[in-house]
C-alpha cells in the first residue's frame, strides 16, 4: 500500500526519527484473532535527494536484547545461548504465562514460567521454544535471543523433562550451543542448535564435547537427499514454470512436508482437456528417523477405505503402489503393474524421505485432476516395517500450481498450507481420559466398597446408609462413562475413523462400547432389583450380609429364587465391569501417549484405585475382627 506520511487524526510517520511498528499474521484469510504478533523499530528515510543512502535502518529491539546479555560466539565460531527457555505459544500467541494468567505478562515473568508448560502442554510444545535473557532490559522484560530448530526444540523439551522429574517447577534455563541458520528468517533469528546443556555450563568456559546425558543424539550436518537429481530449490513468480515446486506442512510434530512439482504434457490445452496428462514428482519428508511414510488418494475422502497409495518401507529400501481395501495390514495389498518412476526411500537419524514420480493419469488408478481441488490421504508408521500407522490425516490442495506462459493459476496452494484432517484433537481425548479415569478409578472402587462395608454401616445404625452410597456412586459412574463415550464418538467422527468395526485396532473402541452396555445394564437392574422379604420381625438384630438398601438391617425371612440367582450375578457383573474398564483406562492412556507424544498417565488410574483398594482392605479386616 501507498499512505501520506502525516494524515488527519491517524498516527504520523516520523522521518526525522526512528519509529516504532507493530505488526500481525492472522490464522486465515478472514480477519480473527491473530497467530503471531510483534514489533520492530526502523528508520523511514533511506536515502536523501544530494545526500545518498542514509545510515542503515535500526536492529530490532528484540535481537540482539537492550540487556547487554548476547548470544556469545565461541572459539570455533559457533554460538553460544544461555538463558531461560520459553515457548513461542505463551510469547507470541497469548502474550502471558499459561499456566499463570493473564496477569503474568510473558516476557516480564519469564522466570516464573513452569517446566510444566514447557514440557506436558502440545500448544507449547509444538509451537517451538526460544531462548530469553537471564537479565531482564531496561523496560524490564526478558530479552529474546534465539529461535530454536527442531532439533533444538527436541533436545530442550528432554533436557526440561529430566529437570521436571528432578523437581524443578519453576524458570527451567539451559545452555544451547550451534549456528545461525541463514536461510530462516524468523525474529529473533534461528539456531542450529547441536549441542544442549544445563544452564550450569554457560558459555564463558569451554564447552563440554557431548551434549547431556539423555538427549537426543544431533543432527547430522544434511538431511538425507533423495537418489534422483533434479530437485530444485523453491521459486516463485517465473512464467515458465521451471523448476518451481509447492511445499505443504502436513503435521506439526513430528514435522511433515510435501514438496510436489507436476509438469504437463500439453500445457496449452489442459484446460479444455476432461482429464490432462503429465508427470507430478512428490517428495515426503517425516522429520524423524524411523516410521515408514505414505501418501496417496481415496475414492471416499477424507476416509482411507477404499484408497490407492505410494507407501515407502525404509529396510526394504521398497516404494510402491498399495491399494487399501480394508483396515488392517490384511487390507492392504501390493498393487497390481506398478507405474512409479524415481523412486527412493532413505532414512537416517534425523530424517526419512521418500520421492517418486508417477502419471496424472493412470490406467486403473484414480486419476490426479489438475482442474479440481483434490484430497490427498497421508499416514506415518510406528516402526519402518508396514504395521498399523501411528499418524494419518489428509489434505486437500490443487496439484497444478503453474502453467508455462501463464505463470502461477493457484496462488493459495504456492506456498505453505496445514493439513485439515489429522488424529482426533488431543485436548478432547484427554478430557474423555480424564473423566473415564475417574469414574472407574475412584468412583466404582468407591461405590464396591460401601457394599463390601456395609456391615460397618449397619453396626453404627446408618442402615440405608450405605446403600444411598452405592446407589449414587454407579450411577454417576455410569453418566460419566456416557459423557466419555460420546465425547470419543463425536471426536473419531470428526476424523471420519471407524468407530466399532471389528479390526485389529479398533478394539479400545469395541470394549468401550460393551462396557457402555453392560453398565447400563448393571445399573438398571440393580434400580429394578428383586427386593428382599419382609422382616419376620422388628426386634431382631441387624444382619451384616444385607444387600438391600429399602429394608437393608432387620433379618429376614427365605430370599426367592430370583433374588438368589439376582445377588451373585449383580457381583459378578460388577467385577467383570471394573477389570474391563481397568484394562480400557489402561490401553487408552498407552494410545493417548502414542498418539500424541504425550505422558502416559495410566499412573492417575493405579494412584486413585490403589487407594480406595487400601482402604476397603483395611475396612473388612477391621469388621471380620469386630464380628469375630
Amino acid at each position: 500500500f501507498t499512505q501520506r506520511l502525516v494524515q488527519d487524526g491517524r498516527l504520523p510517520f516520523d522521518v526525522k526519527n526512528p519509529n516504532n511498528f507493530i505488526y500481525a499474521i492472522g490464522f486465515s484469510n478472514t480477519l480473527g484473532y491473530h497467530q503471531r504478533r510483534g514489533t520492530f523499530t526502523t528508520d523511514l528515510r533511506v536515502c536523501e535527494p544530494g545526500t545518498g543512502l542514509l545510515p542503515p535502518p535500526i536492529t530490532p529491539p528484540t535481537s540482539p536484547s537492550k540487556s547487554g546479555k548476547e548470544p556469545v560466539e565461541l572459539e570455533d565460531g559457533r554460538i553460544c545461548v544461555e538463558g531461560y527457555v520459553m515457548d513461542k505459544y505463551c510469547i507470541e500467541t497469548l502474550g502471558y504465562l499459561l499456566d499463570r494468567g493473564r496477569n503474568f505478562p510473558t516476557l516480564e515473568t519469564a522466570d516464573q514460567h513452569s517446566v510444566h508448560c514447557l514440557a506436558d502442554v502440545g500448544q507449547c510444545i509444538d509451537s517451538g521454544y526460544e531462548v530469553l535473557t537471564v537479565e531482564k532490559d531496561s523496560d524490564g522484560n526478558f530479552g529474546r535471543q534465539v529461535t530454536l530448530d527442531q532439533y533444538g526444540n527436541e533436545a530442550t523439551r528432554a533436557l526440561s523433562l529430566q529437570v521436571e522429574k528432578e523437581g524443578q517447577r519453576t524458570g527451567f534455563r539451559a545452555t544451547v550451543v550451534g549456528t545461525w541458520d541463514d536461510t530462516v528468517e524468523d525474529d529473533p533469528p534461528v539456531l542450529k542448535v547441536n549441542q544442549v546443556f544445563r544452564s550450569e555450563v554457560g558459555c564463558d568456559g569451554p564447552m563440554p564435547s557431548e551434549s547431556e546425558p539423555g538427549l537426543p543424539p544431533p543432527p547430522p550436518t544434511s538431511a538425507p537427499t533423495r537418489a534422483s537429481s533434479g530437485q530444485e530449490d523453491i521459486t516463485m513468480g517465473e512464467t515458465d514454470c521451471a523448476g518451481l515446486t509447492t511445499r505443504v506442512q502436513i503435521r506439526q510434530n513430528p514435522l511433515l512436508e510435501l514438496s510436489y512439482k507436476t509438469v504437463l504434457d500439453d500445457p496449452e490445452g489442459y484446460e479444455e482437456a476432461t482429464l490432462p496428462n503429465g508427470n507430478i514428482t512428490a517428495e515426503l519428508v517425516l522429520h524423524r528417523g524411523s516410521g515408514w511414510v505414505g501418501m496417496g488418494m481415496s475414492e471416499n475422502y477424507p476416509n482411507m477405505i477404499p484408497g490407492e497409495v505410494v507407501i515407502g518401507l525404509p529396510d526394504a529400501s521398497s516404494v510402491m503402489q498399495y491399494d487399501l481395501s480394508a483396515r488392517g495390514l490384511s487390507g492392504v495389498n501390493t498393487a497390481d503393474g506398478q507405474q512409479l518412476t524415481d523412486t527412493n526411500i532413505v532414512q537416517n537419524s534425523t530424517h526419512t524421505v521418500l520421492t517418486f514420480t508417477q502419471r496424472l493419469v493412470q490406467d486403473g488408478r484414480l486419476p490426479f485432476d489438475v482442474n479440481e481441488e483434490i484430497g490427498l490421504i497421508w499416514a506415518v508408521g510406528f516402526a519402518n516395517e508396514l504395521s498399523f500407522h501411528q499418524f494419518f490425516g489428509g489434505v486437500s490442495l490443487n496439484v497444478l500450481i503453474c502453467v508455462p506462459g501463464e505463470g502461477i493459476i493457484n496462488p493459495e496452494d504456492a506456498g505453505f498450507q496445514i493439513s485439515r484432517l489429522e488424529t482426533p484433537k488431543m485436548s478432547v481425548m484427554e478430557a474423555h481420559g480424564n473423566i473415564l479415569t475417574l469414574a472407574w478409578g475412584l468412583l466404582a472402587p468407591l461405590a464396591i466398597g460401601s457394599a463390601l462395608l456395609r456391615g460397618l454401616f449397619i453396626k453404627a445404625g446408618y442402615n440405608k446408609l450405605w446403600f444411598q452410597i452405592h446407589m449414587f456412586l454407579n450411577t454417576t459412574v455410569f453418566i460419566l462413562t456416557l459423557i466419555g463415550f460420546i465425547m470419543a464418538f463425536v471426536a473419531l467422527n470428526k476424523v471420519d475413523a471407524d468407530h466399532f468395526e471389528k479390526t485389529d485396532e479398533t478394539s479400545h473402541q469395541l470394549v468401550g462400547l460393551i462396557i457402555m452396555i453392560l453398565v447400563f445394564i448393571q445399573v438398571t437392574n440393580g434400580i429394578f432389583r428383586p427386593h428382599l422379604p419382609p422382616a419376620e420381625s422388628e426386634n431382631v438384630e441387624p444382619r451384616n450380609d444385607s444387600s438391600n438398601g429399602d429394608d437393608a438391617s432387620p433379618a429376614k425371612g427365605e430370599k426367592s429364587l430370583i433374588r438368589k440367582i439376582w445377588e451373585p450375578s449383580h457381583k459378578i457383573l460388577g467385577v467383570v465391569l471394573l477389570a474391563l474398564s481397568w484394562w480400557q483406562v489402561t490401553t487408552g492412556w498407552d494410545t493417548f501417549s502414542t498418539l500424541y507424544a504425550e505422558e502416559d498417565y495410566t499412573y492417575r488410574l493405579w494412584a486413585m484405585a490403589g487407594t480406595i483398594c487400601g482402604i476397603i482392605v483395611v475396612g473388612k479386616v477391621y469388621q471380620v475382627a469386630k464380628t469375630d
